[in-house]
């Protein structure tokens, strides 16, 4: 039997991993109307796993691939997020332009 006690885990790697994933799962799930804020989810979520990651290393704790999982899925959350918005701003302007168009026939017939 080994004596050796397992390095502490880094609260703040579960802390990102947990954010980052709820950030991404309930911005594909729901999505194009809230895009923005569990984009923000997803920034925090990659915002705590790069402190855990520096703070594991400096510290010598676990949780290396809790941080990674944060990383990953919350740069991959933001990308949707940005996605989503990007695509809802162009909604807006195509129905924008379409009303102007409209607009501008229906007044040079009247």
């Amino acid at each position: 039997m080994s004596n050796a006690t397992p390095a502490k885990t880094n609260v703040l790697a579960l802390v990102g991993m947990i954010l980052s994933l709820v950030g991404l799962v309930l911005g594909l799930a729901v999505g194009w109307w809230v895009s923005g804020a569990f984009g923000a989810l997803c920034l925090a979520g990659v915002i705590c796993s790069h402190i855990a990651m520096k703070q594991i290393k400096t510290r010598n704790e676990g949780g290396r691939p809790l941080a990674l999982t944060g990383i990953i899925t919350g740069y991959i959350g933001l990308l949707f997020a940005v996605i989503q918005i990007i695509t809802a701003i162009v909604i807006v302007l195509f129905f924008a332009a379409a009303v102007g168009v409209v607009q501008g026939v229906t007044s040079q017939v009247g």
